[in-house]
């Protein structure tokens, strides 16, 4: 058996242990992934959370590693809610040159809300964007700049109260990909966020299907590239043309799967 076979046996084992523990179907392109851990502020949830969590990437066959290196896939770290994280702690802006890296990892920090906290602060924008006009000094929060009022507002009008919310825990936790996890002494529920304003919600009232979403998603997202090489066309695509396509029918697929 060459070096080859061996890679795509192994791989299909690794895509039969995901069936057996994941009940929805699975795309072929998802690939094994290194993570480490590097912690930040922690609290009990915190640490429950890292352990759920990286046990079950050992459980499905990804690699842990004790800390970064140039084949490390994902670093995961730690913040609480309202926490004003310095740029020279923000792995998303510093682990390459902390960690001496070639490359850019992917980071998700696990964020950590108690319940009254989140319904506090939803309650809190959702009341000063409700204001007619709306009054910036309402969305002066720690660590942001004079034109973040503007940028929560904005999101917030666009989006309501949680996209606002979203925007402000990104910034004051320097990261863009942020699992915002709910809960007192267990989880309840968790939020993934990203830059396009995505808040899609994982439910924790069963443990093994919780910590499974919560791996997938990051899997998802190392396994595949950003959208970013745009191309300005002459002219648009007729609308003809547009709903002949398969990609609308895609792409609300995709949105579904994604939550």
């Amino acid at each position: 058996m060459t070096v080859l076979d061996q890679d795509l046996v192994r791989e299909n084992l690794w895509q039969q242990t995901w069936s057996r523990s994941w009940p929805r179907p699975l795309h072929p392109w998802l690939r094994r992934i290194r993570v480490t851990f590097v912690p930040g502020s922690m609290t009990p949830l915190l640490g429950r959370i890292k352990q759920g969590l990286m046990g079950r990437f050992a459980a499905l066959g990804h690699e842990l590693q004790d800390k970064p290196d140039d084949d490390t896939s994902v670093v995961l770290t730690t913040a609480q809610l309202g926490e004003v994280v310095s740029w020279r702690k923000s792995l998303l802006l510093v682990a390459r040159r902390r960690f001496r890296l070639k490359h850019t990892p992917h980071v998700f920090t696990l964020v950590h809300a108690t319940p009254d906290h989140l319904r506090a602060l939803l309650r809190r924008l959702a009341t000063a964007l409700g204001k007619d006009p709306v009054d910036p000094e309402d969305f002066a929060y720690p660590g942001l700049g004079p034109r973040a009022p503007h940028v929560l507002i904005e999101q917030g009008q666009r989006g309501g109260p949680m996209l606002a919310l979203e925007r402000l825990v990104q910034a004051q936790a320097k990261a863009i990909r942020v699992i915002l996890v709910v809960g007192d002494e267990e989880p309840e529920e968790a939020y993934h966020f990203d830059l396009a304003g995505a808040h899609a919600r994982t439910d924790a009232v069963d443990p093994g299907t919780f910590y499974t979403e919560v791996a997938l998603r990051i899997v998802t997202t190392a396994s595949t590239q950003e959208v970013t090489a745009h191309q300005v066309l002459d002219e648009p695509v007729p609308a003809g043309v547009w709903k002949q396509l398969s990609v609308p029918r895609d792409l609300c697929e995709a949105g579904r799967e994604l939550g």
